[in-house]
């Protein structure tokens, strides 16, 4: 499973406009510890009108930054994700954890791993069970030591490492001259100092290596955004969906499922992606060969290398093909033999030469009903955009459907051709054009490299990299040639964060599939939809609400029997997924006085009596409800939102407007949190209150590019528009529609692009 991937992708440029710099971190579950603990929507302790809610100990928080900061208040702040939307606590009353219970933070001490094949077991015991094998440079979090064991974070699981084999001190590895001396050396190379650790373990082993520091000089957290776009970045079947993207094309939230990008594989979400992508996960004496220049070294890089590499396949014959692609193409046969591995493994369809027939696929248009024989392609070379990706690179190799292509010495019709062949079009495409190692061919963001940032990639699978370089160091092993000056060529990019885990994501789907009433569902039930009116017949004492989720992961509460006290009663029934974030649903039931109740009409439900203002809610005699007044005026809108608002709209002018429709109508304008706005501009979730005619009607304001709700439209709302199409984030009702500023029922690429050229002064959204 491999293929080229050639196509601009819109978002790479858009992102790259801006510089997105807090930490790519996985998803914290947390627990508040302190009593009437604030969530505001922002640090700053000076204003109440930040403050979101209060929450007591025992609550239950995600948090998404523990690197936000201090103020004179805080000595440590959290990013949060609440209700879908950012907010911030005072960490002082947090309680991290992960799953298992272990409390971490973001400050945990890194160790060094100094042997090879170091075991990492499931308790401080040689006889318990081992979870894997670590390396020298590996690096591990460390939460604890004891009795020569050291407690880890390793991605999702606490696990122990003998001390026998772990250090914190790197340096000590070294006498101090030569410590001094090759941290200097790192420094004027220009590597972060997060680097150091793992290179000073591998120096003080291989002290012929040589390490180059690669300034990309890429924003990380844009880089690994571009590489999370769907597509991109694929993981295999086997892993656990925890590593699945939940972005738009890879999950479909209506009944909780996966895409399969290929056969076998899906998008992975961008935790994983920023794990495999960071270099300094790559450390290692194994891993660390992905850096490795890909031009041939003809010391070392012998036929015997070769034969190491593919001795047990059905092409352990073809060493002298490698040899010969090196020396025409000056290219590495080590790394080309181990891609061939990668790709093939012991043998394929894609190396045997087999008949095939190039059956008509009618998601990508493609085949003939033709058979063919006799035709290789050992790299997969051109193997996408088909269901059965090896056969659409078998029709690459042979040069078409017709055989009419012949560049990089195509057809292949012999074993030996599709070898150097395929080594001249590495060559060619690759190295040639500033993709000179595995790494930059997996990620294209080499400084020199002539194809369009993050496009033209030659493999999708994200962990391709770390096992085409464990061939490759196995080679080495083999041959006794590690000891020599090896050259590896290292990237690091601006704003990284200290450290990425890799851990598995919580499913956010907190959607419910239907609500139902007495047992019968709601007829206009939308799962985007959140509030509803019910009518009942005034003799109504109770009723029974049911409520089916769609992934089975989330947890439902509000439901049961309802009992109506009032003439309107509100039901709340609320979604939480998985990591922790909530959707509620809302049903008002309203007894009605007439003889036939109107029943389920889908209209926002009005502000529960208890908080109403009996000043300003009075019922009076007029001509003309709310719903005739609003279609009297200017103004955009439905039965939910008031849509036609940008952020110049004022308060005054809309009162203005809708007094002189009708003078006897009463409006009441609250914020999100509630509050009352007599004046000012809207900003979106400002709720309308309309009182006329007897009838009362909300309206949820929707201000075009205001997604956050702060009444302007800047970079945060521009970054949740790019983490909704991530799908790390949910925008949800007047949020979404807001985010969707051409108005097309849709947030895509293009609202991205307005309100970064809004921001930027080139359009006006209105």
């Amino acid at each position: 499973m491999r293929k080229i991937l050639n196509y601009i992708m819109i978002i790479s440029l858009v992102v790259s406009s801006f510089a997105f710099s807090s930490p790519v971190l996985a998803s914290i579950s947390a627990t508040v510890t302190g009593n009437g603990v604030r969530i505001r929507t922002s640090t700053d302790t000076n204003s109440l009108s930040n403050v979101i809610t209060s929450v007591n100990s025992g609550t239950k928080l995600t948090v998404t930054n523990t690197s936000v900061g201090a103020n004179n208040s805080c000595s440590k702040w959290f990013q949060i994700n609440y209700n879908n939307q950012t907010a911030y606590i005072c960490g002082e009353f947090v309680s991290l954890s992960t799953d298992t219970g272990v409390s971490v933070n973001d400050n945990l001490q890194v160790g060094y791993v100094t042997g090879t094949k170091v075991n990492v077991r499931t308790s401080p015991s040689t006889s318990s069970s081992v979870m894997e094998t670590l390396n020298v440079g590996d690096r591990v979090n460390i939460i604890s030591y004891s009795n020569n064991w050291y407690k880890i974070l390793i991605h999702d699981d606490v696990a122990y490492i003998t001390g026998d084999f772990v250090t914190t001190d790197p340096s000590s590895l070294l006498s101090n001259s030569e410590a001094t001396s090759f941290k200097s050396y790192l420094q004027n190379q220009g590597f972060p100092t997060t680097y150091w650790g793992s290179l000073i373990v591998l120096h003080a082993k291989y002290p012929n290596w040589i390490f180059k520091a690669i300034n990309t000089s890429l924003d990380w957290e844009a880089s690994v955004t571009a590489e999370s776009y769907v597509g991109t970045s694929l993981i295999y079947s086997s892993y656990d969906k925890g590593y699945y993207s939940l972005a738009d094309g890879s999950y479909n939230s209506s009944n909780d499922t996966y895409n399969q990008i290929e056969p076998g594989w899906y998008a992975a979400n961008s935790n994983t992606v920023a794990y495999y992508m960071d270099p300094r996960n790559n450390l290692s004496e194994k891993s660390i060969m992905m850096f490795e220049d890909w031009s041939y070294q003809s010391s070392y890089q012998t036929v015997e290398a070769v034969n190491q590499i593919i001795a047990d396949t059905s092409y352990s014959s073809l060493a002298s093909s490698f040899m010969s692609g090196a020396s025409k193409y000056n290219i590495s046969p080590i790394h080309s033999a181990s891609r061939v591995r990668q790709e093939i493994g012991y043998s394929s369809v894609a190396s045997t030469g087999e008949s095939f027939v190039y059956e008509y696929d009618s998601v990508y248009k493609k085949g003939n009903g033709q058979t063919y024989t006799g035709i290789y392609n050992f790299y997969n070379i051109g193997a996408f955009a088909y269901k059965r990706p090896a056969i659409a690179g078998l029709i690459w190799a042979n040069g078409g459907e017709n055989g009419t292509e012949t560049s990089y010495g195509r057809p292949w019709k012999t074993r030996e051709s599709s070898i150097e062949g395929g080594m001249n079009y590495l060559a060619s495409k690759y190295i040639n054009a500033g993709q000179y190692t595995t790494y930059f061919q997996r990620f294209n963001v080499a400084p020199t490299a002539t194809h369009t940032k993050y496009t033209y990639q030659y493999m999708t699978n994200i962990m391709a990299p770390r096992s085409e370089a464990i061939k490759t160091y196995n080679s080495y092993v083999d041959l006794s040639i590690l000891d020599k000056n090896l050259v590896f060529y290292i990237p690091y990019y601006s704003n990284m964060p200290e450290k990425t885990i890799l851990t598995k994501s919580a499913n956010s789907n907190n959607y419910l599939s239907s609500i139902s009433v007495n047992g019968i569902k709601l007829e206009n039930f939308t799962q985007d939809v959140t509030t509803y009116e019910y009518g009942v017949d005034a003799s109504t004492s109770s009723v029974t609400v049911g409520a089916t989720k769609i992934s089975a992961s989330s947890n439902v509460s509000g439901t049961g029997t309802i009992s109506l006290n009032s003439t309107r009663t509100t039901a709340n029934i609320v979604v939480t997924a998985e990591n922790n974030t909530s959707r509620t649903y809302s049903i008002v039931f309203v007894k009605n006085t007439s003889s036939t109740p109107n029943t389920d009409t889908g209209s926002t439900p009005d502000i529960d009596d208890s908080d109403k203002n009996t000043d300003t809610n009075i019922p009076v005699v007029t001509s003309l409800n709310p719903d005739d007044i609003m279609n009297k005026s200017s103004y955009k809108h439905d039965d939910y939102y008031i849509t036609g608002l940008t952020i110049k709209s004022s308060i005054g002018d809309f009162k203005s407007k809708i007094t002189s429709i009708e003078n006897k109508s009463n409006i009441t304008i609250r914020d999100k949190n509630g509050g009352t706005k007599a004046s000012g501009n809207f900003a979106t979730g400002d709720v309308v209150t309309i009182n006329s005619n007897n009838k009362s009607k909300n309206y949820t304001a929707v201000v075009l590019g205001d997604n956050n709700g702060d009444g302007t439209i800047n970079l945060v709302d521009l970054l949740r528009i790019q983490k909704r199409l991530l799908k790390s984030i949910n925008l949800d009702g007047a949020y979404w529609k807001a985010a969707d500023v051409n108005n097309d029922n849709n947030v895509t690429l293009v609202d991205l692009l307005r309100v970064q050229k809004h921001i930027l002064g080139n359009i006006t959204i209105e």
